[in-house]
């Protein structure tokens, strides 16, 4: 409903006060939460993220594997954190994870470009905005919660967890034998604001630990290891650490697959070439200098393909 405002201001050179009418105009809501409070750059498939892909098919299958079997085991961790140096896959497994799930995931990918993706403000509202594609029956109960408290979204983080997001979840379930179970998938993590990110962890983790009331959602994280996001995570929760998945054959996997589009793309320049390029000694040596990184791999395949050198020359120079 539009709403007027009568507001007084000094007219210029005049000495009266002359009465103005200002409407406003009614704030776009997506089930009960403002358009501002929604971040759509922080969704996995958002147009700003389109530059991070999933797993080559055929890669990281061990690690995938594990996440799947820790999703589907009713009686697993509410929270599982994913942890692993910069450059170890992570937002790559977080991607095909969610993918995998897709009926029932919701995602949040942190990053401290632009900048309002460094907050924890819009983090629950983001989160509720895409619970209704997933579960319809949850926009009405959000709703009806927005409108019992409008200032909702201003409250502290637990809040906005517990009313916006569990309390609808919860409701659902209670009138559905085929209860779904929402995966929420946060990449980037440690990308967060510091302070910030440590009372989002808090949040969820006091919020969706109770095993005497268990929640129909899981919380799948994804970051760096820092002692910050560990000393707020409550146990039990489910810790992997990438350094002790070897990455080396799912490396291997990408380097074949990736010379092969670069030979495909620049043949014209690799007719004297012999296949095939690169052998697999080369490929032993390009896999022991990765060392697990991914975005080794990804940065020197880049090197390799652009520019007008000869892709031959360019790998050659990278191995010395």
């Amino acid at each position: 409903m539009l709403q007027a405002t009568r507001i007084q201001v000094r007219a210029l050179n005049l000495s009266a006060y002359s009465t103005l009418k200002i409407i406003l105009a009614p704030q776009e809501k997506i089930f009960g939460i403002p358009k501002d409070r929604i971040t759509t750059a922080a969704f996995f498939d958002a147009v700003e993220n389109n530059s991070v892909a999933k797993c080559l098919e055929g890669t990281r299958e061990d690690v995938l594997d594990k996440i799947t079997e820790w999703v589907q085991d009713p009686s697993g961790e509410v929270i599982c954190w994913v942890h692993g140096p910069a450059g170890s896959g992570k937002s790559t497994i977080a991607r095909s994870i969610a993918s995998r799930f897709s009926k029932r995931a919701a995602t949040f990918a942190f990053s401290r470009n632009p900048p309002k993706i460094m907050t924890n403000k819009n983090f629950f509202p983001t989160i509720a905005s895409q619970l209704p594609v997933l579960v319809p029956s949850v926009g009405q109960r959000m709703q009806t919660a927005l409108d019992s408290d409008p200032h909702i979204l201003s409250r502290d983080l637990s809040t906005q967890l517990d009313r916006l997001i569990l309390r609808p979840l919860c409701e659902q379930s209670s009138f559905n034998r085929k209860r779904t179970i929402i995966l929420v998938v946060v990449d980037g993590l440690d990308e967060c604001n510091e302070g910030e990110c440590q009372n989002l962890v808090d949040a969820i983790s006091s919020s969706v630990q109770d095993k005497a009331s268990p929640k129909p959602i899981r919380f799948l994280l994804f970051g760096r290891y820092e002692p910050a996001i560990r000393k707020k995570l409550h146990p039990p929760y489910c810790s992997l650490d990438l350094i002790n998945f070897s990455a080396n054959m799912s490396i291997r996997k990408y380097y074949k697959a990736e010379f092969i589009r670069v030979r495909w793309e620049r043949g014209h320049l690799m007719e004297d070439v012999t296949e095939p390029w690169p052998d697999d000694n080369t490929l032993d040596k390009l896999v022991e200098k990765t060392e697990g990184l991914f975005i080794y791999a990804s940065t020197l395949v880049r090197f390799v393909s652009n520019g007008t050198d000869l892709p031959q020359d360019l790998l050659q120079e990278a191995l010395e």
